[in-house]
């Protein structure tokens, strides 16, 4: 309303100034009415850039405070997991001293009982030790002696190499590896003839 009272009065003012000719001061009136219009829409649209801004910036802001917030929390948090962790540090240097003392006593009785030539397994349980191995090694023969007759048989008229045919399947024996039967069995031979608490 109010700027079509201030069109009014320019209208008037340009057809003073036209010198009374008013299609020349309708002319200019047309001029400055677009000219207005254009501001106008100028305006409105600075103006909703302006409340897009305000909106960006009031989500900007929240989101500042959220993480605020949360900061302050996390470093509450670590304050506190720094408190218990000290409180940890503090109750482990405590035990320390007693554990150590502790297992050191142990060994140390270990270790005499070794040195005067106690026995400290008991007769059952090393016969009954000795009993399995004997048991698994003999085992372990007779299972190498039904492969090498197995192997035998499979292998007798193959045209393959053998040493081949035994990679190809993935095939490896006791010396492959370099273990020895024979150097266990020697073994427990050797811990039969030895005297009881040596």
């Amino acid at each position: 309303m109010v700027l079509e009272e201030k069109m009014s009065d320019l209208l008037a003012l340009l057809t003073v100034h036209a010198g009374g000719n008013a299609l020349k001061a309708v002319q200019v009136s047309f001029v400055v009415e677009e000219w207005v219009d254009h501001a106008l829409s100028k305006s409105q649209e600075a103006e909703s850039k302006l409340a897009y801004s305000d909106k960006v910036l009031a989500e900007v802001e929240k989101m500042y405070k959220d993480s605020l917030f949360h900061l302050v929390e996390a470093e509450r948090g670590s304050k506190n997991a720094e408190a218990a962790l000290g409180g940890f540090k503090k109750q482990a240097e405590e035990l320390r001293g007693p554990l150590i003392l502790y297992y050191v006593t142990e060994m140390e009785e270990k270790l005499d009982k070794l040195s005067r030539g106690v026995t400290l397994v008991r007769p059952e349980d090393c016969k009954a030790v000795e009993d399995m191995v004997s048991q698994k090694l003999t085992q372990w023969r007779r299972r190498k002696r039904m492969f090498k007759d197995l192997w035998d048989a499979i292998t007798e008229n193959s045209p393959k190499d053998l040493r081949e045919f035994k990679e190809e399947l993935g095939i490896e024996y006791d010396e492959d590896v370099g273990v020895s039967l024979q150097s266990y069995s020697d073994l427990m031979q050797r811990d039969k003839k030895r005297p009881r608490g040596y």
